[in-house]
């Protein structure tokens, strides 16, 4: 799945498209800010999302162990 083209997602794409679990896809979408509430479903800013997780979980390749 294209993420770039896709703003806006339900938790089940946004879980599969970036590979995590419903859970973590929710604390990591309100702490980038990047949930929004429309009537009773909630979606994610997925540029958002990505930008955060790019530049606050950046890992090191040369030193993963």
């Amino acid at each position: 799945m294209d993420t770039k083209n896709m703003r806006l997602m339900r938790y089940k794409d946004a879980c599969e498209a970036i590979g995590l679990g419903r859970n973590k896809v929710r604390e990591l979408a309100k702490q980038a800010k990047a949930m929004y509430k429309i009537d009773k479903a909630v979606v994610i800013d997925m540029n958002k999302l990505v930008a955060y997780l790019d530049e606050y979980y950046l890992v090191d390749a040369d030193n993963d162990k």
